[in-house]
């Protein structure tokens, strides 16, 4: 089989695969949005005879990682089709891309994983929390009810973006897991599409603002037959903005039912509720995060306390990984440089990309018997260096 970065007329062909895959008729509109997920230098495909069976691609993005950023490739549409999997395609595509990653630079890599025995072997891991909530009419009573200072109001659609920009612009460097969007990025995640929409409206827009300046957003939908509303997105640069946002959505009296998806876990929300039980909170896995270097992400990186630690890394995707590595870090920097001297730690690829941002601490790895310690008083140490003040959370799907 074949295979080699698409031509920039074989976009369709793989918006009609992914219908294939995934069982639907793509429409005209989703057509129109699909192709900004593909650099036809970035995207790989797998021919048999000449018929596409398997692709994959890659664009480059900026994330923030804890104290800082870092280029990270996020992979998106891994697809075979059903009649040529079990044939190593998948394996193929993801070794191609690695390696590319590699060269360019890209210091992460991250996807979105549609079934979670896949991605562990070609070093990847769970980096990324969220929780979907839904939350009944009457349980939607404030403990103590936000007084705005603002006011709400609503945002055509094609005034949206530079509005909701101006918004994410002031809240995703200080949260990891959150990345940069450029225009595109906002095309996309505002595209009001078909596929998505299952039986509900278009969008809604609506911003909150103190004397005029825009200090949150809601994008949201409302589905009539069931008396839902469905949000996509909300976000506040202060805690004030958030909370007024919350109080509109939740107040709509003619709403049943309210049905938030892709929420942090350490949102304020559930403990500002009378009724906190009332919350059916639904977790999950986010991103899936991967070390393509491992030095310059372990230095690119900071760390809540002062410490050092060897860490002997097992890698098996990326074998210019697999080595030990000396890491000194702190509030103020980190450097990593690879030594021979006794680990503290020895750890897969995948649990280190797992703990990378602290959604899991490398104390629970060891404890799950995924990870080896030389002394389990060095965990305490790790553990109080991984961690950071906010849980990781990645608002953008890709």
């Amino acid at each position: 089989m074949e295979s080699r970065w698409i031509l920039p007329d074989e976009i369709p062909d793989i918006i009609r695969m992914e219908g294939i895959s995934k069982t639907f008729h793509p429409s005209e509109e989703y057509y129109r949005r699909e192709p900004a997920l593909f650099d036809p230098a970035r995207t790989l495909a797998i021919f048999d005879g000449g018929e596409m069976v398997g692709t994959t691609a890659t664009n480059r993005r900026t994330m923030t990682v804890p104290g800082g950023t870092l280029a990270t490739a996020t992979i998106s549409n891994v697809m075979v089709l059903p009649t040529h999997r079990r044939r190593g395609i998948m394996t193929r595509m993801m070794d191609h891309h690695l390696r590319d990653i590699h060269e360019r630079g890209e210091t992460l890599a991250a996807l979105w994983s549609s079934d979670t025995r896949i991605y562990g072997r070609f070093g990847f891991g769970i980096s990324t929390l969220m929780e979907d909530w839904s939350i009944g009419r009457h349980d939607t009573t404030f403990s103590d009810p936000p007084v705005p200072k603002g006011r709400i109001r609503f945002v055509q659609p094609g005034q949206a973006g530079p509005v909701f920009s101006s918004v994410y612009e002031q809240v995703w460097p200080f949260r990891s897991g959150m990345m940069a969007r450029n225009t595109t990025a906002w095309e996309y995640c505002l595209a009001d599409v078909e596929e998505d929409r299952h039986d509900a409206t278009r969008f809604f827009h609506a911003v909150y603002e103190v004397d005029g300046r825009p200090e949150g957003y809601i994008l949201y939908r409302g589905h009539d037959a069931r008396r839902e509303l469905h949000v996509k997105e909300l976000l506040g640069v202060t805690d004030e903005a958030t909370s007024a946002l919350w109080s509109y959505c939740l107040s709509m009296e003619l709403m049943a039912r309210f049905r938030i998806r892709n929420r942090p876990v350490d949102d304020p929300l559930p403990w500002m509720l009378a009724n906190p039980r009332g919350l059916d909170r639904r977790p999950r896995d986010g991103i899936w995060l991967r070390l393509v270097d491992v030095p310059l992400a372990l230095a690119g990186r900071r760390y809540l306390t002062e410490g050092r630690l060897v860490l002997e890394v097992r890698d098996e995707s990326c074998k210019w990984n697999a080595g030990r590595f000396e890491l000194t870090g702190g509030p103020g920097g980190a450097e990593c440089r690879t030594t021979t001297a006794t680990p503290d730690l020895v750890v897969s690829a995948a649990d280190l990309g797992a703990a990378y941002m602290g959604a899991v601490t490398l104390g629970t790895l060891h404890r799950a018997g995924r990870i080896t310690a030389r002394d389990p008083s060095v965990l305490h140490k790790a553990d109080l260096m991984f961690s950071w003040n906010v849980q990781p959370w990645c608002p953008d799907e890709f």
